[in-house]
């Protein structure tokens, strides 16, 4: 029996054999590799490109040195104001004068006359004092009765140093000494060789007498040169007088030179205590009629001054705000970061500076670093300190000028990281909810 022949099943029709004997789009053809250049872009980019977080905080503007209090230590009207407000001032300068019965501008110009000659006597130049003008001052009011004691001392001295009188005397007496101790060291040479002619004159009539115990000569011969034996010792006692008369002239020289200096001396020291107690009284004046600056700075009034203003003892009329040594005010910062990000903040890192004054989009940024984290919260917040390395610059030229106490906004510019980390981090923070 033959076995059954199964029919044969067609199982394309013709429009399945147009579809399969056709190419494949391109897209289909590179999709696939397409993707994984796209992805591998992105994962390029995303490792190549860093950008750093930034950490807001609230700034305030600090002065390096804060500011000095001016202060009228007695009341009164104001006679004469010398600085305007903003002023440049070095230290000590006068910035006005206080109603008094002594005239201010004779009392400084007697004060610096004053420094002057503390400094010369000092250095002990008290010839040079002769120079300077501390007499004919007539206007000094309550200082006029201890001004008038220290004019006394001071014509004392200067007629003792007039013309170079105790400077000469002092020479005169120095070669005078030292003439003496010349003639006295000739005369011990003349000693000295007075003694040898006496040790001769000994040996000679030793010999003598030899020869008169021998009877070689006559006893008269030897009286004769026992008597020139004699002789020879009169001008050594001569001579020894001289010696000690020498040391009572070099002695009783020295003594005038000590009591030379000692008048010095007494004229100095009396000088300068005259001189300490009017400096003293002219200070303590100058401190309560003389408003000066406290340090070197610019000058703010905290009150509108002008003259025949009344003022208060005790009331504090401006303050001086100090200057580097370009004149310019120098400013730290002080921010108080919050705990979110805070981990990120590190020393060295910049901080762009936004002054609510000087709006940024006019003005430009300020550029801050931080320099010191502290350890400790307060208030949930961290204190940091920023220093301005190019002052109170912009990034677009402007010179800001700032006031103690402005407040700005800080970003803190942390450390790069790569985009790539920043995406994973997300979505490992999306994973963590």
């Amino acid at each position: 029996m033959k076995p059954a022949v199964m029919p044969r099943v067609e199982l394309r029709n013709p429009e399945v054999d147009d579809l399969m004997g056709q190419s494949p789009a391109w897209i289909v053809r590179w999709g696939t590799l397409l993707l994984f250049v796209v992805l591998g872009s992105v994962f390029a980019v995303g490792w190549f490109i860093r950008y750093p977080d930034v950490v807001p905080a609230r700034l305030v503007l600090l002065a390096d040195n804060p500011p000095r209090s001016v202060i009228a230590r007695t009341e009164g009207r104001i006679v004469r104001l010398l600085v305007r407000e903003g002023a440049a001032v070095r230290s000590g300068q006068p910035l006005a004068y206080l109603e008094s019965t002594t005239n201010h501008a004779e009392v400084l110009a007697l004060m610096h006359q004053l420094d002057v000659a503390g400094r010369l006597l000092q250095q002990n130049r008290l010839a040079e004092l002769d120079h300077l003008a501390l007499t004919n001052y007539h206007q000094l009011g309550e200082l006029q009765t201890i001004y008038q004691p220290f004019a006394q001392t001071y014509s004392q001295l200067q007629n003792f140093m007039t013309d170079g009188f105790y400077q000469r005397k002092m020479t005169l007496l120095q070669q005078e000494l030292t003439d003496l101790q010349a003639l006295h060291q000739n005369l011990l040479a003349q000693q000295t060789m007075q003694h040898r002619d006496i040790d001769l004159a000994r040996e000679e009539y030793a010999i003598q007498q030899t020869l008169a115990d021998q009877k070689v000569i006559a006893p008269l011969e030897l009286k004769r040169e026992e008597s020139k034996h004699i002789g020879r010792q009169l001008p050594a006692q001569q001579l020894a007088s001289a010696l000690i008369n020498s040391q009572l002239a070099q002695r009783a020289k020295q003594k005038e030179l000590i009591e030379l200096t000692k008048q010095v001396r007494e004229q100095r020291d009396g000088f300068g205590q005259a001189l300490n107690t009017l400096q003293s009284a002219a200070y303590a004046w100058k401190a309560r009629y003389v408003l000066s600056a406290p340090v070197a700075g610019r000058v703010s009034w905290l009150v509108p001054l002008y003259n025949e203003l009344s003022v208060k003892a005790g009331q504090e009329l401006g303050q001086v705000v100090p200057t580097n040594g370009n004149g310019q005010v120098a400013f730290t910062g002080e921010m108080r970061i919050g705990q979110y990000n805070f981990g990120k903040v590190k020393t060295g890192q910049d901080v762009l500076v936004k002054l609510p004054s000087y709006p940024f989009q006019e003005y430009g940024l300020l550029v801050a670093r931080v320099e010191a984290i502290s350890p400790i919260s307060t208030d949930t917040t961290f204190r940091a300190q920023v220093s301005f390395p190019n002052g109170l610059r912009t990034t677009t030229g402007h010179q800001l000028i700032a006031r103690n106490g402005l407040v700005a906004n800080g970003e803190i510019i942390t450390d790069d990281t790569r985009l790539i980390e920043k995406l994973f981090y997300e979505l490992r923070r999306l994973k963590g909810r």
